[in-house]
């Protein structure tokens, strides 16, 4: 975040080089067809130099992945083939739009700074531009723009997939949408720089709870001939939140950085209010409180009691979650391109506007 933009310009030529090698030695197939799939065969394989993960190491992340799936959701999602488009657009758009919001939210500082105006005492300049007007040099931008909000977001990412198993993930992505929503409201109303380093952390923080709850909503709540759509409608919400991210630029000559960073965090509200409304229940939540109370009434009419916490829930923390799937040398080798990947976006992203 401390690099100038030329030596951002030497990483990203590294990065392209090195990215392809390593997608094309290292990630033949996909990640979930191999350690996700339930039809995957599970007989580790002797081969050599293979980056496969072991037996038991398939075992354990396929039985957590299993144990996620709404098994109710399955059956309901094999017994329609007809649903039209429009069924699914309750779900979808609300969804997209949070998705939207998260992208909008976290990329449009890029675009809501000026490096070419050095005059400190211009106005116009302090009204459009956030650098200008809360006094803050390329440095403190770089930390702002990439580790402000990356430390805390990618720590928290590797968590939020294991969070979302075991919690509402409706809850999750509608919380999360307020909670950086609250961030982008505080950083339109910061005057010093300190304030504006506190709030993108705390969006680094909220960002990170969007895809792992918005796909696996999709996969228990859409049928699954219309799965694939779903997924692509809502994958489309990171080009679309980059795009109104550059669009910015507009909002900013008409109402400043203060009033477009306002403007996006009412978005985000009422993408979140819409998602409350829109979208039903977690699947998950009402299998599990349904599959509770068929356990205790079980137990009462057998004279065993109520079940313990223990044995009613196999304990796993998300900490064991993170490391069985980071101990897979594929899981890592597809960590490290996604870090190259990553780090040769935002060094376009985050310099390009601020100067050009």
């Amino acid at each position: 975040c401390f690099m100038t933009p030329m030596m951002h310009v030497h990483f990203l030529l590294v990065s392209i080089i090195l990215l392809p090698i390593a997608s094309v030695a290292f990630i033949p197939t996909t990640l979930q067809r191999i350690i996700l799939s339930p039809t995957t065969n599970l007989e580790p394989k002797l081969v050599s130099g293979s980056l496969l993960p072991t037996s038991s190491q398939v075992q354990r992340v396929k039985s957590r992945f299993l144990r996620s799936t709404n098994k109710g959701g399955e059956d309901d999602n094999t017994s329609s083939d007809n649903t039209s488009i429009a069924e699914i657009l309750p779900i979808v758009v609300p969804l997209l739009l949070v998705y939207v919001s998260n992208q909008w939210s976290r990329s449009s500082i890029y675009y809501l700074v000026d490096f070419t105006n050095t005059d400190s005492n211009n106005a116009a300049a302090a009204f459009t531009a956030m650098n200008q007007d809360i006094g803050f040099d390329e440095a403190q931008y770089g930390a702002l723009a990439s580790i402000a909000f990356t430390a805390l977001f990618a720590v928290t990412s590797l968590f939020a997939g294991g969070l979302a198993d075991r919690y509402d993930r409706k809850l999750l992505t509608v919380g999360s949408a307020c909670v950086w929503s609250l961030a982008t409201f505080v950083t339109a109303s910061s005057v010093e720089y300190e304030q504006v380093l506190a709030a993108r952390v705390l969006m680094g923080l909220a960002c990170a709870f969007t895809t792992t709850s918005g796909y696996t909503l999709i996969r228990d709540l859409v049928p699954k001939e219309r799965a694939s759509l779903a997924n692509s409608i809502y994958g489309s919400g990171v080009y679309l939140g980059g795009g109104l991210s550059s669009l910015s630029i507009l909002l900013d000559g008409r109402i400043g950085w203060r009033g477009t960073m306002d403007f996006i965090a009412a978005f985000g509200v009422g993408a979140a209010a819409l998602s409350a409304l829109s979208i039903k229940g977690d699947p998950k939540m009402l299998d599990q409180s349904k599959n509770n109370d068929d356990t205790i009434r079980d137990s009462k009419a057998n004279n065993l009691g109520a079940p313990s916490r223990d044995e009613a829930k196999e304990e796993t923390s998300p900490i064991s979650d993170v490391t069985d799937v980071l101990s897979i040398p594929r899981v890592q080798w597809l960590f490290a391109g996604s870090f190259l990947r990553f780090c040769s976006g935002l060094c376009i992203g985050v310099w390009a506007a601020a100067y050009y």
